[in-house]
């Protein structure tokens, strides 16, 4: 009987051993996992996106234009392709380069031109939606980007009226972007230009 008991000491022994070590080999794996985990991930936030635009116009060869425009002492209209708002405006934009002959030298104009279509009779008139006119700075990093943006107030301007010929004449703002400011930055890349306009719901 004594030497059952002995023997039962003895396993229980080893057993309350292999236990500890391996509680011991847990500890250390552990430890070790723990030494060696990958850092957590920090994905960087997407910049906020602005909404869509109700329409983006490209102007290539613009520096030639501008200097152009300059040179024989003469606003440089440009004007962009119709195009219809979200809300159904038939309208097209427009740039006077060289603002200099209106009085405001070194700067750039851009106005909004409405347009007859055959829509305008469901539509509110007159158009007293405010417009934000957007010229992007072109750089890749979107969080970087500083867009030059102005807001146009309608009311009160008779240019927005119901057009009753082909298309009335533009509405909108004179000192849009200065001269010097448009060489900074990427607001002209590969000698281009893009504006984007909003227009309020």
């Amino acid at each position: 009987m004594l030497q059952y008991e002995n023997e039962l000491k003895a396993v229980k022994s080893k057993h309350d051993e292999d236990v500890k070590l391996l509680g011991q080999k847990i500890e250390v794996l552990q430890a070790t996992g723990a030494a060696h985990a990958p850092p957590a991930t920090q994905f960087p936030q997407r910049p906020q996106q602005e909404p869509e635009p109700d329409y983006t116009w490209k102007i290539a060869n613009f520096t030639r234009k501008l200097a152009q425009a300059k040179s024989d002492h003469d606003s440089g209209i440009i004007q962009s392709g119709p195009f219809f708002s979200r809300h159904g405006y038939k309208m097209k934009l427009q740039v006077q380069l060289n603002e200099s002959p209106s009085g405001y030298a070194g700067y750039t104009g851009v106005y909004l031109i409405l347009m007859k279509s055959d829509r305008d009779g469901a539509l509110q008139w007159p158009f007293t939606k405010r417009f934000t006119v957007i010229l992007v700075d072109q750089q890749d990093d979107l969080s970087q980007r500083q867009n030059i943006k102005v807001a146009i107030v309608t009311v009160g301007e008779n240019t927005f009226q119901r057009p009753r010929e082909h298309k009335n004449t533009g509405g909108g703002y004179r000192q849009f972007v200065k001269h010097s400011t448009l060489r900074t930055r990427q607001y002209i890349r590969d000698d281009a230009v893009y504006i984007k306009i909003m227009v309020d719901p």
